[in-house]
């Protein structure tokens, strides 16, 4: 199938953007998209791909194949994709992405949740392998849940790009409102990534109390540890990430909770 005949992956991610214009018209043949042989960091990730691949799978010790047709959901044809790799012995697959060093892989698969989502429905897949090299580091994989309601509401938008083309009407303009951006930004949030999610605490009324605490009492040693402990107590273990009124608490790698307040981490 020629790209111009289904919806992919990147197209999601441009769709969940509010990039319809631009796609619309590439889509139709009016504008041709962008010339990618000369985008570097693009170029980079393909040449890369494979060796990613082949050094995640070795780690994990699975096995992986190229996958070289399309894949096409049998519940709505017109979305398809084309996978990274497929891993035999799990029958899901793993996308790698080439990023830079200051994006954690769980940051980076909530930025490109719209596309893991649209591989997960096509391939009705429950989970996929998620891996990023930042910069020149080794590479960092993670996992990604299938969730409904963020893939409910992607083949919403999907659908009504789609009409667009059928109907060969061009959007009026930018179909995704930063309100609702800002939604599907907190959808991403609470799709589980290496099995944690990440919560907004602004509305849970014990949060505001002990951040509250921590901010006023950092000058005073004692009181300040409580509120800490306090507020490590309620990020359960599920939670990946917590914020809320000015703190940020973050999971690490080893299971640690790091703090951040006003960009400075403690």
């Amino acid at each position: 199938m020629d790209r111009l005949e289904y919806i992919g992956g990147t197209d999601s991610q441009r769709i969940m953007a509010g990039d319809w214009v631009n796609l619309y018209l590439e889509k139709t043949g009016a504008k041709q998209p962008e010339d990618l042989l000369s985008n570097f960091q693009v170029q980079l990730g393909k040449h890369t791909e494979q060796f990613h691949i082949n050094w995640v799978m070795n780690k994990l010790g699975y096995n992986w194949s190229v996958v070289n047709e399309l894949k096409t959901s049998k519940r709505i044809p017109y979305m398809a994709g084309h996978l990274d790799g497929w891993i035999d012995n799990l029958e899901t697959f793993i996308e790698v992405k080439h990023s830079n060093e200051w994006m954690s892989a769980s940051d980076k698969a909530r930025y490109y949740m719209p596309q893991l989502q649209h591989y997960l429905f096509i391939t009705s897949c429950p989970f996929c392998y998620f891996s990023v090299i930042r910069g020149n580091q080794d590479p960092e994989y993670i996992t990604v849940k299938a969730d409904q309601e963020y893939q409910d509401r992607l083949i919403e938008r999907v659908k009504l790009f789609w009409w667009h083309l059928e109907n060969k009407t061009q959007p009026l303009g930018d179909e995704v409102p930063l309100s609702e951006q800002e939604l599907d930004k907190k959808l991403a949030e609470k799709v589980p990534v290496n099995n944690l999610k990440v919560i907004d605490m602004t509305f849970n009324n014990q949060w505001t109390v002990y951040a509250k605490q921590y901010l006023d009492t950092q000058p005073y040693v004692e009181q300040h540890e409580d509120a800490k402990k306090a507020l490590k107590f309620l990020v359960t273990p599920e939670i990946g990430e917590a914020y809320g009124h000015g703190i940020t608490i973050k999971r690490d790698k080893r299971g640690s909770l790091r703090f951040t307040t006003k960009g400075e981490e403690e």
